[in-house]
């Protein structure tokens, strides 16, 4: 009698086991067959996105402005790379290429904060 429920017992795991494991496959096929159909309607957009260009605004001027991170009166800052920048006399290191963009120019323009110079030369993003 025991070895009898005992092998009734490791034929339901068993078919469970394979159960699951089909389920789990279907599951997966599915998913994936569902992420690669969305690929080529994505691509597809951004070909006719690209396809027809928007005239680019030029109508603004570039307004460069220094960034000053605070570090201390005798701090320093490690770039990304090694470079050491050593603090001026009021404690803080001073780092370029941030800008605000104007109204009344004749060029594009992107602006970019002290946040992004500082996260690109320290982080290394």
């Amino acid at each position: 009698m025991k070895i009898k429920n005992l092998t009734k017992r490791m034929v339901i795991i068993t078919v469970a086991g394979m159960f699951t494991v089909v389920l789990s496959l279907g599951v997966t096929f599915v998913s994936v067959q569902k992420t690669k159909s969305g690929v080529p309607s994505l691509l597809a957009k951004n070909i006719v996105a690209l396809a027809n260009p928007e005239p680019l605004d030029t109508s603004y001027k570039p307004a460069p402005y220094p960034c000053a991170i605070y570090v201390g009166i005798n701090g320093t800052l490690k770039l990304f790379g090694g470079t050491i920048l050593k603090a001026n006399g009021d404690g803080n290191v001073i780092l370029n290429g941030a800008r605000d963009c104007l109204s009344n120019g004749n060029s594009t323009c992107a602006p970019i904060s002290c946040v992004e110079i500082y996260k690109a030369l320290v982080g290394g993003c």
